[in-house]
């Protein structure tokens, strides 16, 4: 199914379709973290002045402050990391006979909506969510509603989609931002302005590439995965990338049963092409030296020669996609890193303070 700019329906099955920081109440939901680690801090900054000056109660209690929103933050890695665990893989899991057999009700369910069974969207969910609890799946499974674009014509279907124990990540990784970014600020207000330390101007420093990393990745990731799913084609480039690996691995294994003469004629199909043109050159200059030396192998030949167009045209399809996702995972490398750095500078602080 191909996706065209501005077809909204063709775009809904797709992946990215919820777009990170697009979804209804998200910036309520960054606004209702914020606003309060603000007020917190303002509420603070003239109570704690009330000491008389008492500097060590202003940097114990918002250091503390600042410590236990830097720990907050980390809540949306152990959550992702959570589905590594077979605990939380499993947490609910039904029995995998009623899953199947869920599925095959589904199945007769849509056969219904197509036939015009239901007047609305209400009653087929209604009507699937029936099937799940008779079959004990309706805490580990939600049905959905879809549209599929099938000969010009907007087809709806129940799709079952697993649902998560710990809620979904998009949440989580909102409150990691609403969260980070407070901390992050909240490091000067806990230096009160005055840096006297070089460990101090570490972890401003630190904290602030943190936040500035932190809003670009959150740019990208709020206009880039419309366009990966866009650039997906016919194919997604993950399963292209499998693809392209099993015809490489089929060219291998046919050319290992030709002659060392004949494999010296089609040696240049083995290196990737780099335009159509340049396979079609390649092509028809291999396919004549072998119609004129061996003609006997020249159907071998052409057939190698279609996996070889196929493997390269898959990587140039999804040339694109993989490049937008590439830029999608810049963050190992310049987030995450400078998150440690920051964090052992943390744990190095507060070791110091308590030492001392």
């Amino acid at each position: 199914m191909s996706v065209t700019a501005g077809s909204d329906v063709k775009l809904l099955n797709r992946r990215f379709a919820v777009r990170f920081l697009g979804r209804p109440g998200t910036w309520i939901w960054l606004a209702a973290v914020l606003l309060p680690g603000v007020a917190a801090w303002v509420w603070m900054n003239s109570a704690l002045r009330g000491f008389a000056g008492d500097e060590r109660t202003w940097f114990i209690w918002s250091g503390n402050v600042v410590l236990a929103l830097f720990v907050a933050t980390l809540a949306f890695v152990f959550r992702k990391w959570s589905v590594k665990l077979k605990f939380f893989r499993d947490w609910g899991r039904a029995p995998r006979g009623m899953v199947d057999s869920c599925w095959s009700e589904i199945q007769l369910l849509n056969k219904k909506v197509l036939s015009g069974a239901y007047a609305n969207d209400a009653e087929i969910l209604v009507a699937a969510d029936e099937v799940l609890r008779r079959f004990h799946v309706e805490k580990i499974q939600r049905a959905e509603i879809r549209t599929a674009d099938i000969g010009g014509k907007a087809i709806r279907f129940v799709q079952l989609r697993k649902r998560e124990p710990l809620g979904r990540l998009e949440p989580w990784l909102e409150m990691h931002m609403g969260v980070g970014a407070a901390a992050c600020v909240g490091v000067w207000f806990h230096a009160d302005g005055v840096l006297r330390h070089p460990l101090g101007w570490v972890l401003l420093v630190g904290s602030g590439v943190l936040l500035v990393t932190g809003v670009v990745l959150a740019v990208m990731y709020r206009l880039l995965p419309p366009k990966l799913a866009k650039e997906g084609g016919e194919i997604p480039f993950e399963e292209a990338g499998v693809a392209r690996e099993n015809y490489e691995a089929c060219i291998a294994g046919v050319a290992g049963t030709m002659s060392p003469e004949l494999q010296a004629e089609v040696r240049e199909m083995f290196a990737r092409t780099t335009s159509f043109d340049d396979l079609r050159k390649r092509s028809e200059g291999v396919l004549a030296r072998v119609a004129m030396k061996y003609p006997d192998q020249a159907e071998l030949v052409r057939d190698v020669i279609v996996m070889a167009g196929t493997r390269d045209y898959l990587l140039w399809t999804t040339a694109a996609a993989r490049r937008i996702d590439f830029q999608l995972r810049l963050w190992r490398w310049v987030h995450v890193p400078v998150s440690i750095f920051v964090y052992f500078a943390i744990a190095l602080h507060v070791g110091l303070v308590l030492w001392y």
